[in-house]
């Protein structure tokens, strides 16, 4: 993985260990230290787990993020919660919309259903924080009903608001937010 600033000077390249299919990767600043890390999972076929690198390559974080039976893949993102960033996960598709959210040695902080539970179309997640200082979101991606959905949640899990004027798309959408 290499990070470049957005005038696209290279910051680092990072040999992520242990990936088998696609990576999914996310940054924050998960360990207090003002500066963000590197954050992976993986799709489908792969265990759940989620791995934390320093921006020297060193790997400083891997833990389970689901029951090692799940193979269904992982979704990961990054949002500030008590003065430092915490690691969100959600599901793939055949697996039901659990998000999880954990600390930076994998302590479960909070966990929810973006969703009906019983439904098997994963949870997409993204992190998001409109105002600078301000309340912290988990932004979800769903399929319900026959239709996508968009929901936000505070950490906790609490439901802050949904949308699902997603039109013309048919199914679910991938989502990326900003901080």
């Amino acid at each position: 993985v290499r990070v470049f600033t957005l005038t696209g000077d290279l910051v680092a390249s990072i040999e992520v260990q242990d990936v088998v299919g696609d990576l999914r990767i996310a940054m924050g600043d998960v360990d207090g230290d003002g500066k963000d890390e590197l954050v992976t999972s993986q799709g489908v076929g792969s265990e759940p787990y989620v791995s934390i690198y320093e921006f020297d390559g060193n790997r400083v974080g891997h833990f389970p993020t689901y029951d090692l039976t799940m193979d269904r893949g992982v979704y990961v993102t990054t949002v500030p919660y008590k003065g430092r960033d915490v690691i969100v996960t959600g599901t793939g598709n055949g697996a039901g919309p659990h998000v999880r959210i954990f600390n930076n040695i994998g302590a479960l902080v909070s966990q929810f259903f973006a969703y009906d539970k019983t439904l098997r179309d994963g949870v997409r997640v993204a992190g998001w924080q409109p105002l600078a200082g301000g309340r912290s979101l988990i932004v979800t991606s769903g399929y319900t009903l026959g239709e996508s959905v968009l929901r936000l949640h505070t950490v906790t899990g609490e439901l802050a608001d949904e949308s699902t004027d997603m039109s013309p798309f048919t199914d679910r959408v991938t989502i990326g937010a900003g901080i």
